[in-house]
């Protein structure tokens, strides 16, 4: 055997009697052992406060505390119980070896000790303990991988996810354009041909008008009805055209607060005493770059939405305007924009509110829920604030009024 391959470790030996302990040093010391003694059963939990063994040699009879006893509290201790116990009996001690085994001992040596049997025993169950402290070690290096690798697949589960998610919102932004632009090429040059019909009319309708008719004649009136038709569907066309983004606008620094009075004030007088306007305008909200047409179209188009929602039953008309800062967290929310400075307009009714599946559809071309109406008013309103790098957002319950948030750039 080459005893200089007994790896260095830290044995407690507990015996009652001097010589054994001797004996057991002068084995042990030699090969670089640190050795710790403990007279009793007592002494060897005082000495187990201030460092942990790798081994403990515990005799079996003993005063005050026996062995047996000794090992039963080391195994019952969750700090002890995996230090290997070698028990110490005589030749003759056979039941003493059962028991101590029975206890949770890992093996025994036998008195009077031979050296090659100590030395043996003691590097076989210190390798043991190495390997299992390895094994321990291999273990909850595997558990600390499993976890890190199952967070991390679970974050890119979830980035996964939402990839999914903006992919199809973006898929049905884009379904969306497509069919606006359709939609707007069509319109467009319907608009265009049908203006040219009502100049027609028009110039025709006035040539006749210039003409006396006999004093019992309707032919005057009629004439004024055409007219006054004609006239209306002029304006149809040109929200027709506002929609396809063919009429030129001249953008400049406006503030909308001024417009926002300006449409609520004209609206006071066309609501029923039923409808309270309440309103929450501050002042200085900044500017935006739009065409003030626009602006004021895209107020009184949503103001008379939410008006003609509370015709009805009456209710309050919230307006607000502010301004907000969108960081780089919140701009998420919202498709299309970038961090910064933004003007928010809102505008809320109390009317009777829209299911999901009508929100989906408000602001495509020609589509209304009204016995009568072009179905364009929101269109435009949405083809507005597309123009001008905005965003509207719409929340809706039935039965309980319905919001629409609008976000313009600051400029």
């Amino acid at each position: 055997m080459n005893d200089s391959t007994i790896p260095k470790s830290t044995i407690m030996i507990v015996d009652d009697e001097p010589e054994h302990i001797e004996s057991l040093k002068e084995i042990l010391n030699q090969f670089g052992f640190d050795l710790q003694v403990a007279l009793n059963g007592y002494r060897v939990f005082e000495l187990l406060e201030e460092t942990l063994p790798d081994i403990i040699l515990l005799d079996v009879l003993m005063p005050e505390m026996d062995g047996f006893e000794v090992c039963r509290r080391l195994k019952e201790d969750k700090k002890t119980r995996d230090i290997p116990v070698i028990f110490m009996v005589s030749l003759t001690e056979t039941v003493n070896k059962v028991t101590g085994l029975e206890l949770g001992a890992a093996d025994y040596i036998i008195k009077p000790f031979q050296k090659e049997e100590v030395l043996t025993r003691v590097k076989t169950h210190f390798i043991m303990q190495q390997l299992h402290l390895q094994l321990d070690q291999a273990r909850q290096s595997i558990d600390d991988e499993v976890t890190q690798r199952t967070r991390e697949l679970a974050k890119s589960n979830e980035q996964l996810k939402k990839e999914l998610a903006e992919h199809k919102r973006m898929e049905k932004i884009l379904k969306q354009a497509q069919k606006m632009e359709a939609i707007s090429t069509l319109s467009s040059g319907i608009a265009h041909d049908f203006n040219n019909i009502l100049s027609i009319i028009i110039g025709y309708g006035e040539m006749a008008a210039m003409e006396n008719p006999p004093k019992d004649s309707k032919i005057g009136e009629c004439l004024e009805k055409i007219n006054t038709a004609a006239f209306r569907a002029k304006e149809l066309v040109q929200q027709l055209l506002t929609f396809c983004r063919q009429t030129e606008q001249k953008k400049t620094h406006i503030k909308i607060s001024p417009i926002l009075k300006y449409v609520l004030n004209s609206f006071k007088a066309g609501f029923p005493f039923a409808i309270e306007i309440k309103k929450e305008i501050q002042e200085e909200t900044g500017m935006v770059l739009a065409d003030p047409a626009q602006i004021h179209q895209l107020i009184l188009n949503l103001c008379q939405n939410a008006g003609q929602a509370m015709m009805e039953n009456g209710g309050t008309l919230r307006i607000s305007l502010k301004q907000v800062f969108l960081d780089s967290e919140k701009v998420t929310e919202h498709p299309n924009l970038v961090s910064g400075h933004y003007i928010s307009i809102l505008i809320q009714d109390m009317g009777p509110g829209m299911d999901q599946e009508i929100v989906e559809r408000i602001f495509d071309p020609y589509f209304t829920t009204k016995a009568t109406g072009t179905g364009l008013g929101l269109s435009i309103v949405h083809r507005i604030i597309e123009t001008l790098k905005g965003t509207i957002r719409v929340e809706s319950t039935k039965g309980k009024g319905t919001c629409f948030i609008i976000k313009l750039p600051a400029s």
